[in-house]
């Protein structure tokens, strides 16, 4: 039976979660095989960006050997992703005071706990009390097009989320591996595992693992 450990992670070093930090985690896991938030074909785009996963991926590479695989799709390009500049400046304009503690919150944790904080509960919950709020927000303060655009927002994320899954349980159906790791943005952890727990059928012969 192949282990997947999921792993929530940030793009940007903030403290204790830096790639240095991370990196030392994935030596303990000692993964053969790490799935990507990125779509096939931009594997190149991927590492140079020099985010906090993909210098930690470099170090770890360094060690041992690691299959490399990405998971995720092409939803839009940067010109599309330019319509939603409206959406988040509204939620930023009309963020109510107990959203600016939440964020701050995050962050501060995310700084001093580092991956302890990102992969467990307490963040899980903030999470989920900002998307709360947002929900509010734009139904109560938004206008048709907030609306629409917060629609399709959501939309876009479920639908890269639902292949994410879909792609790593056809790659456990074709692949042998012994330990992977799904490296994956915080944010999308909450959605995730629901989303995992209901898909408990392609996974037959493979354990999840939420915690580091």
């Amino acid at each position: 039976m192949g282990i997947i450990s999921v792993i929530a992670t940030v793009h940007r070093d903030n403290g204790a979660a830096d790639s240095e930090a991370l990196a030392d985690i994935l030596k303990l896991v000692s993964p053969d095989v790490i799935f990507l938030e990125t779509p096939p074909g931009q594997m190149e785009h991927y590492f140079s960006k020099e985010t906090l996963e993909s210098r930690a991926i470099q170090i770890l590479s360094k060690h041992q050997p690691i299959d490399l695989i990405p998971v995720d799709i092409h939803v839009m390009d940067k010109a599309e992703m330019l319509i939603f500049d409206r959406l988040f400046d509204f939620l930023e304009n009309y963020g109510v005071e107990v959203a600016r503690s939440i964020h701050e919150r995050i962050y501060s944790s995310t700084r001093s706990q580092g991956f302890s904080f990102l992969n467990s509960t307490d963040y899980i919950e903030s999470q989920s009390g900002l998307e709360r709020l947002d929900d509010h927000i734009v139904e109560t303060k938004g206008d048709e097009i907030i609306q629409g655009l917060y629609e399709k927002w959501k939309e876009a994320q479920a639908s890269r989320e639902h292949a994410m899954i879909a792609n790593i349980a056809y790659y456990c159906k074709s692949q042998n591996f012994d330990h992977a790791v799904f490296l994956i943005g915080a944010a999308h952890i909450r959605s995730l595992r629901g989303m995992i727990e209901r898909s408990k059928g392609d996974f037959i012969d493979t354990e999840w693992r939420f915690s580091v």
